[in-house]
């Protein structure tokens, strides 16, 4: 009987009826399956480079708990660590549905899609990072080159405004928002950031004098 359950729950899992899976399997090996433990040995096979036993652990952890989040957060950056771009979006757009403020699954889900040349989606699901945490800068950043990719480019400057908001020393910040700027045909704005430059990175300010002068 016990084969019998434990197969049903193979047969299942092929077909990714997890459910169904997970209760034939539980009931074939008679023990209670620790989740989280599972997701510890993925991470480990993970930091080892094997990704292969890894994206096998944490599909294992999704048939044990199908509404768990972090388990379809994990495969999806084991798919990115493997270049499978399309399957990682997947798995972070199920591990979102699972936990709707997953700040990590929702900042790699925008990551990937700007990847896969998807900025409208890109930008998208990376303003709904900004809302839960606008303090974080990275994600302003993001948005200013998703921006960028489509050729928004005073609103490719605003995201970076906001980066200089949250990190007014950003140097980088500053000097890529110069360079969008010019694209707008902003030279007042662009001195300004010069200056700006000059005070906190000579080396920037002196790279943007050689723009402003071309």
């Amino acid at each position: 009987m016990q084969n019998i359950l434990y197969y049903q729950g193979k047969f299942y899992r092929k077909l990714f009826i997890l459910k169904k899976a997970t209760n034939f399997i539980k009931k074939a090996l008679g023990i209670k399956i620790d989740y989280t433990k599972i997701i510890l040995q993925g991470q480990t096979y993970s930091k080892m480079g094997n990704y292969n036993k890894a994206m096998n652990t944490y599909k294992q952890a999704i048939i044990v708990n199908p509404e768990g989040a972090e388990a379809f957060y994990h495969l999806g950056n084991v798919y990115k660590k493997l270049g499978m771009t399309k399957e990682a979006i997947k798995a972070y757009k199920n591990a979102i549905s699972k936990k709707s403020k997953y700040v990590d699954a929702i900042y790699n889900l925008g990551i990937a899609y700007g990847k896969s040349g998807m900025f409208k989606e890109a930008i998208e699901i990376t303003k709904r990072l900004t809302n839960i945490n606008p303090n974080l800068s990275v994600a302003h950043k993001n948005l200013s080159s998703f921006y960028s990719s489509l050729g928004m480019y005073k609103e490719a400057a605003e995201s970076l405004k906001q980066v200089i908001h949250i990190e007014p020393d950003n140097a980088d910040a500053h000097y890529n928002l110069s360079l969008f700027f010019l694209k707008l045909s902003d030279k007042t704005s662009v001195i300004k950031e010069y200056e700006i430059l000059q005070a906190i990175a000579p080396k920037m300010a002196s790279r943007l004098s050689l723009q402003l002068r071309s």
